[in-house]
């Protein structure tokens, strides 16, 4: 999972090639993070 304050229009493409599971945009709470998170580990 990443987490940045930045996000371009070929962000999300170039991190899914690179293996990349999970995106969250800076400033976010706790609840967000944990919903990513649990998403993630779902795909498990």
């Amino acid at each position: 999972m990443l987490t940045s304050g930045y996000i371009d229009g070929g962000l999300k493409t170039r991190m899914a090639k690179a293996g990349i599971d999970g995106f969250i945009t800076k400033p976010y709470d706790m609840s967000d993070l944990l919903e990513n998170i649990r998403t993630i580990l779902d795909k498990s």
